[in-house]
């Protein structure tokens, strides 16, 4: 099974791939597009299901993605072309919080991912009173 994807994955949707896919699958992601392929097969026929919908090999990236926990596996890339990754194939801390917020958008209804958003918003809510008493 492969999944190709432009919008978010609804939480039905979420509970059929994560049954097929036993709680990890492996993601090609076009990040200027904003799409996604996904499934159990090689890196290279999700990198190529995305070639074939005209997008740009240096705009793809390859993740390995935890659902369970939301553990997010950043593997060395296909491409070389693109400055953003390093000789070793890594890809730098900013690059990787761009992929890890698209990841979170398509499988946003995860429950590690419904869980990680409570947790912010208590973190968030403890700063509340004090951005309100404070001078700018």
């Amino acid at each position: 099974m492969k999944i190709y994807r432009r919008i978010k994955l609804s939480g039905t949707e979420l509970e059929r791939v994560r049954a097929e896919f036993d709680d990890y699958i492996w993601l090609a992601l076009d990040v200027r597009r904003g799409i996604v392929s996904g499934g159990d097969c090689y890196m290279g026929e999700l990198r190529d299901a995305l070639l074939q919908k005209r997008s740009r090999p240096e705009d793809i990236y390859c993740v390995g993605l935890n659902m369970a926990s939301g553990e997010l596996n950043f593997l060395k890339t296909f491409n070389r072309r693109n400055p953003l990754v390093g000789f070793s194939g890594e890809l730098s801390e900013d690059m990787k919080s761009v992929v890890a917020r698209q990841i979170e958008y398509f499988f946003g209804a995860l429950p590690i991912f419904e869980t990680r958003r409570q947790e912010k918003k208590y973190e968030m809510s403890h700063l509340l009173p004090a951005l309100r008493t404070a001078r700018i």
